[in-house]
């Protein structure tokens, strides 16, 4: 961003200046240029001290007895009301793009220029913290080898070579998108020792359809509508940034000099592509890609009774009437607006071109926008598989917490909305009477939705369980025909009531669940997707669709007596991450999450045991139909020792010992592969009994020390029949943002480690165990991403930077800025080989 002036960066933004919910409005298209030329505009979403002024129509100078009547003056003596309000808009702008303002926060910084010398620049790039960078290029999702759609296979060609762009959001208000320039591979001398293959970003895109680099841009300028951009962006360079209105008056938090951290945009993207777009050059066979994104714990709620979260109000003339008092709902105008949390949805297909924003989600109900988007497709079974005619892309939201320590005043429900057309709102800044439940006002209006069937745009369906949110989406088409059958999200649940100051819950704190939304076998209307009872009393009294229960709670056994704190049934503890989904060889879908938290300070010091889960779901192929049942008669895993090498014919332990084992993995009688197949899973706690084997306990506590208060923050990797998922152990000190983190690796059918050693192996006398976790050190370890190929000579469990011979590399991001590389190996291969063949 050093490289980009402060008065030619592009920041964009949208104003809703209807009142009207969409991104057209009243007045045509809304976005706008955030920058001090659109000042005016801007005044009354910046909601500025004098915000009041903005339009006024008072030209008489102000005096020091109007400033001592009304502080928000201070500073302003001598000029007119509105023209104290635009300068102050425009400081904000202006200090926002990158510019020192006399006043504001200094981001005065040293640095050393292209030149080398020492020069003073300003920082402009917030904080980046829960907001990962996600690399867009070639179209991802390839439909058209997944489903045979050939539409898809026209736009993979038109993209398949375009500009890598990182997106990620910040705590400065924007969604950054940075060139990251264009993938390329040829044989050139590196050292003049000869050819080598070289694989690098370069800022010379080739030309459509071709293997040559462009001799100069803008390249294929005879067809205008495929020109890359004639400005050449450097690599790491900012393309252009885009700020959500709902952010807008937070912006001027960031410019106190006393500043106290906020969240603004902290969500990481969802980047996907949909068929959504009228077909043009653009967007072959109507074909696109787009991003969404959210805020986190980012903005306010309306149901955010207490701290930064509280709604966000703003008094000012926002329809440049002259009066700063106008009611009303929707497009009859409101001076009393609030701002949310939101989401927002753009078109990001062209990275030539600018991005285009599609709409904005934001629901009175909606909560803290913590939970990752899920999108789907849905297609009439009478229709062929590909299809456009009448198909529906769909996209899912989870309600958040309502507090910035994600903690739930409200109900958890599901958002269901129609890709294409956005949602339609009810009302928007109503300022009497009542929306739904909640009372209107001028210093609460309401924002709500249409969720009613003749919209067609938006539905909710709700769990029916209060003090709750939902974790991350996820989409699975059971069948593999391009039609979606269900959606699943776990939820964290306060244990007890929930107050405006916190969760009061005990034994334990939180709970959670998971959840199913089914569609019907794929039905484009969503009235049909759900069921009706399900186990949740509101569906059934009320006739309304609601999305069913997986998993909420355990059986108790005596095994299971220190697992559990509370007696018979165990409480499944808070979800907050996305399943892994899978199928075993009989058609079982099989669901893979944990649970624990780890938003707050209060979070830092809960010690609830946590647990790992592989819980089958017959309702998905058919072999049961009643989703008011639970599926939780679950094996207990957590003592599974499995011998690699051993002198006996048995090689399974299930009791936790490390020398003597009872039972086989997957042979003889009574083995641990059938015990569990004739159950609906299993679940682990965040132990491995090898551990007490290693010569020296990390950290030189025993091993018994690293499982207090051991949780599962991020979503497991399932690769080859090995499920890796990371937890972390923090600390206990609330000055110090540390803890340490762990690997896991179990077989996905047992839920313990698999007969080769996937992360290492430890031996016990004659015999050779497989180890079932390892530990990662310091810092909060992200989810494992992996690369597979032979290239080195590490050996399973190591963390060697030579590689992994035959094996999977992982790679785990810790917290500290440290990124982790191990060598691990899975059950099953990962290698794609010959199966058979038939002559066509």
């Amino acid at each position: 961003m050093s490289q980009g002036g402060n008065t030619c960066r592009r920041i964009l933004t949208w104003a809703d200046v209807s009142n009207g919910g969409g991104i057209g409005g009243g007045a045509g298209n809304e976005t706008l240029e955030f920058s001090t030329a659109n000042a005016f505009t801007l005044c009354p979403f910046l909601g500025g001290k004098a915000v009041l002024y903005c339009n006024g129509d008072n030209v008489a100078a102000i005096t020091p007895a109007d400033i001592s009547t009304d502080p928000n003056l201070a500073g302003c003596l001598g000029i007119t009301r509105r023209q104290c309000a635009q300068n102050e808009a425009t400081s904000i702008i202006t200090w926002s793009r990158g510019s020192a303002v006399s006043g504001l926060r200094d981001r005065t910084f040293n640095v050393v220029n292209d030149a080398g010398a020492i020069v003073q620049a300003q920082w402009k790039l917030g904080d980046v913290i829960n907001s990962s960078p996600v690399i867009v290029g070639a179209p991802r999702e390839r439909y058209d080898v997944l489903y045979g759609d050939t539409t898809y296979a026209q736009f993979f060609q038109r993209y398949k070579d375009r500009r890598q762009v990182a997106y990620m959001g910040a705590n400065d208000g924007m969604l950054h998108a940075f060139n990251a320039g264009f993938f390329k591979t040829d044989e050139s001398p590196i050292d003049g020792t000869g050819p080598t293959v070289q694989v690098r970003f370069t800022t010379t895109p080739k030309q459509l359809h071709g293997s040559t680099d462009c001799a100069g841009l803008p390249c294929d300028a005879a067809v205008t509508q495929y020109a890359f951009r004639t400005d050449a962006p450097l690599l790491g360079a900012e393309l252009w940034a885009f700020i959500p209105q709902d952010l807008l008056p937070q912006l001027r938090w960031l410019t106190v000099p006393n500043y106290d951290h906020a969240y603004y945009v902290d969500l990481t993207p969802k980047v996907t592509d949909a068929r959504i777009f009228t077909a043009d050059a653009d967007h072959p066979g109507g074909w696109g890609t787009i991003l969404i994104g959210g805020f986190r714990l980012g903005g306010s709620c309306t149901n955010c009774t207490s701290g930064k979260g509280t709604p966000r109000v703003v008094q000012a003339d926002f329809n440049y009437n002259g009066t700063t008092t106008d009611t009303g709902n929707g497009t009859s105008g409101s001076d009393y607006r609030v701002f949310l949390s939101s989401y927002f949805v753009m078109d990001i297909t062209n990275p030539e071109k600018e991005p285009r924003l599609l709409w904005v989600f934001r629901d009175k109900d909606l909560g803290l926008t913590t939970a990752k988007p899920a999108v789907l497709r849905v297609n009439p079974s009478t229709d062929a598989k590909t299809s456009s005619t009448n198909e529906k892309w769909y996209v899912v939201f989870g309600t958040g917490p309502t507090h910035h320590d994600a903690f739930s005043t409200q109900t958890a429900q599901m958002f269901v909305v129609d890709l294409k057309q956005g949602p339609a709102y009810a009302d928007i800044n109503k300022t009497s009477g009542t929306s739904g439940s909640t009372s209107c006002s001028t210093t609460n209006p309401c924002i709500a939705t249409n969720k009613s069937a003749a919209s067609g745009q938006l539905r909710a369906y709700s769990t029916g369980v209060t003090g709750a949110f939902m974790a991350d989406a996820v989409t699975l088409d059971f069948e593999l025909d391009f039609r979606t059958d269900v959606i699943y999200a776990g939820s964290a649940i306060c244990n007890g009531s929930t107050t405006s100051t916190g969760c009061t819950g005990t034994g334990p704190v939180w709970r959670g669940a998971m959840w199913r939304l089914t569609t019907n076998g794929g039905s484009t209307n969503p009235d049909n997707w759900g069921v009706v009872a399900g186990g949740i009393p509101s569906c059934a009294a009320g006739g309304l669709r609601c999305p069913s229960s997986l998993i909420s709670t355990f059986a108790y056994t005596s095994p299971q007596a220190t697992t559990c704190p509370s007696p018979s049934p165990c409480n499944v503890g808070p979800i907050t991450t996305a399943p892994a989904l899978t199928q075993d060889d009989t058609q079982n879908t099989w669901l893979f999450f944990g649970s624990g938290r780890y938003y707050s300070t209060g979070d830092k010091s809960n010690v609830d045991t946590q647990h790992f889960f592989g819980v089958k779901d017959c309702i998905i192929n058919g072999s049961c139909t009643n989703q008011g049942v639970e599926r939780n008669n679950l094996f207990n895993s957590s003592n599974v020792v499995t011998c690699t090498s051993c002198a006996s014919g048995s090689n399974v332990s299930t009791t936790g010992s490390t020398s003597s084992f009872t039972i086989g993995f997957s042979s003889g009688g009574g083995n641990l592969v059938n015990n569990i197949q004739n159950m609906d899973g299993w679940f682990t706690t965040f132990n491995d009994p090898t551990k007490g084997l290693l010569p020296s306990p990390p950290t030189g506590c025993p091993p018994t020390c690293l499982t207090t208060g051991e949780r599962n923050v991020s979503s497991a990797t399932l690769l080859g029949g090995t499920v890796f998922f990371t937890t972390f152990v923090p600390s206990t000190d609330i000055c110090q943002a540390t803890g340490t983190g762990q690997l896991y690796a179990v077989y996905y059918l047992t839920g313990g480690p698999y007969t080769a050693s996937a992360v290492g192996a430890v031996p016990s006398g004659t015999n050779v165990l497989a180890s079932k976790a390892i530990s990662l050190g310091q810092g909060l370890p992200s989810q494992m991403a992996v690369q597979i190929g032979a290239q080195g000579s590490g050996t399973s469990g190591s963390a060697s930077s030579a590689g992994c011979t035959g094996r999977i590399t992982g790679f785990i991001q810790a917290s500290t800025g440290v990124l982790g590389q191990i060598c691990g190996t899975s059950a099953g291969s990962v290698w794609s080989h010959l199966i058979s063949w038939r002559d066509l």
